[in-house]
């Protein structure tokens, strides 16, 4: 695959996104098009054939903004994205548009160039190692033994990982479960998992103005949150709570998935911020000393201001009080 994402120079022109323009929110459609088009570039070539050019929830919602759903309802109505399944997309014919084929083929033959030149096979490029890091697939080095080529390890690998990757939650971050259980992730099964998803709609809503759409994937990720990673519902609010009311947290956890994916940084911050509101900071309190210091200094000063002025007073005579009256009568 080139090195970097291609776009037709004829993209401008197309009836698809003519039609996108036309709408409400098409040129903010065109711009989370133009960024997940880059991510899956540089996050998904590597894969197998049927993860290339996927998008998935987490990664529309973090280049869509409070409206992410709805431009990406917009891209699979024009049929710039088709939707694979909830919470996750893939680009139109993305191998053709990307040149994949064109690309593999020049890859393999050098491939066999090298192969030929040095007698020695080679197996993937310096850049396959950075599937590892993709949020979709991972691929783990296998060790090469007697009774197995490390290709054909390698390629079991891939078709193992990949196996996995299809009975897990697709949406749902942090580590992933083999998950036998996401047919109970539609609507209505747990009152639990419910209640927390709706929680954190409503606090998006309330903060943002519109409500977030719970999908099965939202629904995944709580359910996890409960029985995998063993936090009790209370904790779950507790975290919504908190992390709605941060500044920095509030638009970067809009979902449950990311929600899972934050928690324990979202835990240790918030112990970090009270143990800092129960020890009194140090520089509050210096800076109350100097206040102090300054306004001991200021009211002395005022006091000898007005030592000053009364001196003066009865040096030149027109001082009130006993001494003045006694002046002018031995005066008179």
């Amino acid at each position: 695959m080139p090195p970097y994402a291609a776009v037709d120079p004829g993209f401008c022109n197309h009836v698809k996104v003519i039609r996108l323009l036309r709408r409400k929110d098409g040129l903010a459609a065109i711009g989370l098009w133009t960024l997940c088009l880059a991510w899956s570039h540089a996050h998904t070539r590597n894969l197998p054939p049927v993860q290339q050019g996927t998008v998935p929830v987490e990664i529309a919602e973090t280049y869509g903004g409070p409206e992410w759903h709805e431009l990406a309802d917009l891209l699979v109505e024009v049929g710039l994205w088709n939707q694979v399944e909830d919470g996750l997309w893939r680009f139109h014919d993305f191998r053709e548009h990307q040149t994949m084929d064109v690309y593999e083929a020049k890859r393999r033959g050098g491939r066999q160039t090298a192969n030929k030149r040095w007698g020695t096979p080679m197996f993937g490029d310096p850049e396959d190692s950075s599937a590892s890091s993709s949020p979709i697939g991972e691929l783990v080095a296998q060790p090469k033994e007697s009774n197995g080529s490390a290709s054909s390890q390698a390629v079991q690998a891939v078709h193992t990982r990949e196996e996995e990757l299809k009975t897990s939650s697709s949406s749902s971050s942090g580590p992933t479960d083999a998950d036998p259980d996401r047919a109970l992730d539609a609507p209505g099964q747990r009152d639990d998992v419910e209640r927390i998803c709706d929680h954190l709609a409503d606090r998006v809503e309330q903060r943002y103005g519109k409500r977030p759409k719970v999908i099965k994937g939202w629904r995944t990720a709580a359910r996890l949150m409960l029985d995998a990673d063993g936090r009790t519902e209370q904790q779950v609010h507790a975290a919504i709570d908190w992390c709605q009311d941060n500044e920095f947290w509030s638009p970067n956890v809009r979902s449950v998935p990311k929600l899972r994916e934050k928690y324990i940084q979202l835990r240790a911050q918030a112990a970090r911020d009270q143990a800092g509101a129960r020890k009194p900071s140090t520089t509050d309190a210096r800076v109350r000393a100097g206040l102090e210091l300054a306004e001991k200094y200021a009211a002395q000063e005022r006091a000898a201001l007005t030592r000053g002025d009364h001196d003066d007073e009865v040096a030149d005579g027109t001082g009130a009080g006993e001494g003045s009256g006694v002046r002018r009568a031995h005066n008179r």
